[in-house]
């Protein structure tokens, strides 16, 4: 990593990094240089093709290299504690009609119903 995690600070809501100091502006104006620079001396020359894949070589590069930062600021991704317990909807009177269907409106018997990411409960 040519990048040091002090340079940036991940911003808070998007999958980015945002420089704090001259090291980290001075990293990414090289950084736009080099992939520009090439760039325009192989445009120059007619050879697109070439300035297509310069940039895309580039690109994926300091996507690697800020992604690297990133992590580094933010830590390891830990799963959570533990999972949300499921409590599945119970029929109050199971009837031949309505056997196997859930009904929103009748109380779980284990209280709120939890999904993988929301809490919901009914609003009576």
């Amino acid at each position: 990593m040519f990048a040091k995690p002090q340079w940036f600070r991940a911003r808070a809501y998007e999958h980015a990094v945002k420089p704090v100091c001259w090291q980290g502006w001075l990293y990414l104006a090289s950084a736009v240089a080099l992939a520009l620079l090439p760039t325009l001396m192989l445009l120059g020359r007619r050879q697109g093709l070439e300035a297509l894949v310069w940039l895309a070589v580039i690109g994926a590069f300091l996507f690697y290299e800020l992604r690297l930062v990133r992590r580094t600021l933010l830590g390891p991704v830990r799963a959570p504690a533990a999972e949300p317990v499921m409590a599945t909807a119970v029929p109050e009177q199971a009837t031949a009609a309505d056997e196997g269907i859930y009904f929103l409106d009748r109380p779980a018997a284990g209280g709120p119903v939890n999904t993988a990411r929301f809490q919901l409960s009914l609003k009576r």
